[in-house]
């Protein structure tokens, strides 16, 4: 798998997590971004706020990053995306994603189809192509010759069967979580299976290159050209 040159796109939801202890900058397309950024790399997102103090907010503290805001859409009508998050006393958190918000209608723009097209790894979610709209925007960026990486990223009640196939029928390399591989294998009506056959099962059904299950404090399997390595994580 070769890609054609280092510009690298990430595409999808940008948001403020409400958190019990205040509101940070969030998403998962934006902080692969900020990662990719942090340590060098050519990296641009591509999303939509609203024409509100949020979204001024959000576009300050991209800047403040060190991301570029060109392909940073703002829409008249709709909010910058707010997301409400609570933690069980184990620290896990579930998630209350407000609709419709600012990313359920991004636009695919002539500057962001060049952008697409120039790129040589295109970045993105499931989660945002819940919204018909911003699904179409994807789609039609997928047809790029970039190397595609979605992170599948499941939010009942956007987790349908339907919608994720389809983007993964466009993509090169997934990285899901476990409980996540399990669910695919259910809609397969695959059972009784180890990690790893269902990674390599997984694998051959959507015709990957690459896939990368993150296990929690597990660490986290990657399985590529026919080979497994594994990584046991870091205590955080």
């Amino acid at each position: 798998m070769q890609i054609k040159n280092n510009e690298i796109l990430c595409i999808g939801e940008v948001l403020w997590d409400r958190l019990p202890s205040g509101a940070k900058p969030g998403g998962a397309p934006m902080n692969v971004a900020l990662h990719l950024n942090a340590i060098g790399q050519n990296v641009s997102i591509a999303s939509r706020i609203g024409n509100d103090e949020l979204g001024t907010e959000l576009r300050s503290f991209l800047e403040n990053s060190g991301l570029s805001t060109e392909f940073i859409q703002i829409d008249e009508h709709l909010p910058t995306s707010e997301v409400l998050v609570h933690l069980d006393e184990n620290n896990n958190a579930t998630y209350e994603i407000c609709e419709p918000v600012a990313w359920d209608n991004l636009e695919l723009t002539d500057s962001l189809k060049t952008k697409a097209r120039e790129a040589g790894l295109l970045v993105f979610g499931s989660l945002a192509s819940r919204n018909p709209v911003s699904r179409s925007t994807i789609m039609q960026l997928l047809e790029k010759d970039a190397v595609k990486l979605i992170d599948v990223n499941f939010r009942k009640p956007y987790d349908t069967q339907e919608v994720v196939e389809k983007l993964l029928e466009k993509t090169d390399i997934v990285k899901l979580n476990d409980d996540e591989l399990v669910a695919f294998a259910q809609w397969h009506n695959k059972h009784k299976h180890d990690e790893k056959s269902l990674m390599k099962w997984f694998a051959k059904q959507y015709n990957l290159k690459m896939v990368c299950v993150t296990r929690g404090e597990k660490g986290a399997f990657l399985f590529c050209d026919g080979e497994f390595y594994e990584h046991p994580g870091f205590k955080v």
